[in-house]
């Protein structure tokens, strides 16, 4: 006999000694009542969460388009995670949801720049951890711009 053929035989017993009238059940009255059960899975990797909500600035100096040198600009944001498990904290990561190439814009116009994200680093419980992004303009990338002001606005994701 199988094992679903023994659930179901318990099953059909167990229904059969609830019936009223049934041997050893004499007339008494029953009762049914639903329980429901429920489990919280916690989360293995802990969370991680951006100190201050931003936005972050990265502003590079006003361009001289004669000086043609490359260009850097930086920000530095702080991270806290809770739900760490084991010992010596986790790794985390800071990415981007896109890996195409970055563009300033004004209008029509683009210069384009890279994003240097940190690498990934330990973090432990209830412990500010800092980053800090690097950002790079080519010297040839801005030489020809028209003058005006140029913006993008990048969304960097942190992890666990």
């Amino acid at each position: 006999m199988g094992i679903g053929t023994r659930i179901s035989l318990a099953a059909a017993v167990l229904m059969t000694a609830m019936l009223p009238g049934a041997p050893g059940n004499a007339g008494a009255a029953t009762s049914a009542a639903q329980l429901q059960a429920s489990a919280v899975i916690a989360p293995s990797k802990g969370t991680c969460t951006f100190d201050t909500g931003g936005p972050y600035a990265i502003a590079f100096p006003t361009i001289n388009p004669l000086a043609a040198t490359p260009l850097t600009a930086t920000v530095t944001f702080t991270v806290t995670c809770t739900g760490l498990t084991g010992s010596g904290g986790k790794t985390v990561i800071v990415e981007t949801a896109t890996s195409n190439q970055l563009y300033l814009t004004n209008g029509s116009d683009r210069i384009p720049y890279s994003l240097s994200l940190p690498s990934s680093q330990a973090a432990t419980n209830k412990k500010p951890t800092s980053f800090t992004v690097t950002a790079t303009i080519a010297a040839s990338a801005y030489v020809t711009a028209p003058a005006g002001a140029y913006s993008d606005s990048v969304l960097i994701d942190i992890l666990p």
